[in-house]
């Protein structure tokens, strides 16, 4: 395999950086002082190079993957922690974008998930068309515990664990283990963490040797699906109460000491 880097005007930044493996784009998340967290300018980073990846004829698939100890550890508190009413409405609105982006692209997008991923980092990875991790990679919905409740691409999870598990996960705000995620069907397949990018281009290839029209084809029916359940409605909904919690004069206050 041939293997080569490119830097883009988003990568200049160092947040994102881009390798190139034949025909398969391996996109790594590059915040590790903040463990991957998403702010507003890794979101618009993120939405800017997964679009130039989509536009690119020789990419005919993409992994996603966070870098060090860390896919993605959720929503950056700190930006979070400031946010009023109408500005957490703005910002959670862009993180469900982003994730709107990856479900809807056109090629194919599998997550590496290599260490920590927890809140928008989680709902991230379900979005995404496999989700191989490492056995050390861990999960959870952890909003519940700094105020917010886990709200747009978390009402995916019904479709994939079930309802019961939905509710423990989100309502308890528990970290699970890898062991545990591919239990409960929360990811595709749990490999070893030095052979994580390995097996997750193994399994990437076996989705790009399709045609590309049909694998597009095939993407686009599976969403379809899930809006003919209601999804999109469901999306709405928890964008209005992400609003809501911010209303509460706690909400600031909780987060502000969590980062303490």
């Amino acid at each position: 395999m041939s293997k080569n880097t490119e830097l883009s005007t988003v990568e200049k930044k160092a947040l994102l950086i881009t390798e190139f493996v034949d025909e398969v784009a391996i996109l790594k998340i590059n915040r590790p002082e903040k463990l991957n967290a998403l702010n507003t300018e890794m979101i618009e980073a993120l939405k800017v190079e997964l679009k130039r990846l989509e536009d690119n004829e020789k990419v005919k698939g993409i992994i996603l993957t966070g870098v060090e100890k860390s896919f993605i550890v959720g929503a950056d508190i700190s930006e979070m922690k400031n946010l009023s009413t109408e500005s957490s409405i703005k910002f959670i609105s862009n993180l469900h974008e982003l994730i709107n982006t990856i479900r809807n692209l056109n090629k194919p997008v599998i997550a590496a998930v290599n260490g920590y991923c927890f809140g928008a980092g989680l709902e991230l990875a379900i979005s995404c068309d496999l989700t191989i991790c490492s056995k050390e990679a861990s999960f959870g919905m952890q909003e519940v515990k700094i105020g917010i409740p886990s709200v747009i691409e978390a009402a995916l999870f019904p479709f994939i664990i079930g309802l019961n598990k939905t509710r423990e996960l989100l309502l308890t705000g528990d970290v699970i283990d890898s062991k545990t995620a591919i239990e409960i069907g929360l990811v595709n397949h749990v490999v070893e963490h030095s052979e994580l990018m390995e097996k997750t281009m193994e399994y990437t290839l076996k989705i790009t040797v399709n045609p590309s029209y049909s694998v597009m084809l095939q993407k686009q029916l599976i969403n379809r699906w899930l809006d003919n359940a209601g999804l999109n409605q469901s999306i709405q909904n928890g964008v209005d109460y992400f609003g809501r919690a911010f209303s509460h004069p706690d909400t600031n206050k909780i987060m502000g000491d969590a980062l303490k």
